[in-house]
């Protein structure tokens, strides 16, 4: 707040109030009411003391302007997190594999698969991730129904391969933009049946815990119906590695055949 102005009772003329002398006259001016004014100021503001006071309990945690504050950052912040969670969720998978139009139907799954799970005799083969996608396009070719059915579009299915990583993208589009749901599993042959072990799954690249798999079923359950031959020959197989781009399928006569021998080397001569 300005200081109030000092008329000068020698000349009249009006002094700033900072001034001790009149800027016209030279006279000395009479600052009571300067004095005056700068008193009832600091009344009104109070003591050092009490002025600390008040900025206390104004950021005391359970103060309006604190509750305010608090309530409106958080505010803030659930609207950042929920913004970055939804823009994760539209954006594609990470390693997404190319959809291609022209793609040239592989029958190399279904074969290796069949060979490895009937074969008596040891046998080993890789199949690729371009293989399988091309194999699960000509394979897998659902249809939205219900009140969904003119808006939601199924798009494909297909594969990422990780190291010891298998996961199954389900890609339908609304209005011509894409929405990936994706659920990864470890897989472990050899038994009486195939070990499936959940790894987690994603909205995009939203990753979510394995837990939400099982909220997630009626998702996945229309392609795990289609693959319902491959899933009954994979339970046959002998054994099953995840590589990175792709799977490798073994007989349970190549998993009980004991590794070569390596002759020792000959001693060196004396």
């Amino acid at each position: 707040m300005a200081l109030p102005t000092i008329a000068c009772k020698e000349c009249g003329h009006t002094n700033e109030g900072e001034r001790l002398f009149c800027h016209e006259c030279g006279s000395k001016l009479d600052r009571a009411g300067v004095v005056a004014h700068q008193h009832e100021k600091e009344k009104k503001a109070g003591s050092p003391e009490q002025v600390q006071e008040r900025v206390r309990r104004v950021m005391r945690p359970e103060s309006r302007f604190m509750h305010g504050f608090f309530k409106s950052a958080g505010r803030t912040l659930s609207l950042s997190a929920l913004t970055a969670l939804l823009a994760a969720a539209l954006l594609p998978p990470r390693n997404l594999p190319e959809a291609k139009a022209d793609d040239v139907y592989s029958d190399a799954p279904r074969a290796a698969l069949e060979m490895a799970a009937i074969s008596r005799m040891p046998f080993e083969r890789q199949i690729t991730q371009e293989e399988i996608n091309s194999y699960l396009k000509s394979s897998v070719r659902l249809k939205t129904t219900g009140p969904l059915e003119n808006i939601l579009k199924f798009d494909r299915v297909f594969t990422i391969l990780e190291e010891g990583s298998l996961r199954v993208v389900l890609q339908k589009s609304v209005s011509g933009l894409p929405i990936y749901a994706g659920a990864a599993f470890g897989l472990k042959a050899g038994g009486s049946e195939l070990e499936v072990t959940p790894q987690g799954m994603n909205i995009g690249r939203l990753n979510l815990p394995a837990s939400v798999l099982g909220y997630a079923k009626g998702i996945f359950d229309p392609v795990w119906d289609s693959l319902k031959t491959e899933r009954e020959r994979m339970n046959a197989i002998g054994g099953v590695e995840i590589r990175k781009g792709a799977l490798i399928l073994r007989s349970k006569a190549a998993v009980a055949a004991p590794a070569p021998s390596v002759a020792p080397a000959p001693a060196p001569a004396p």
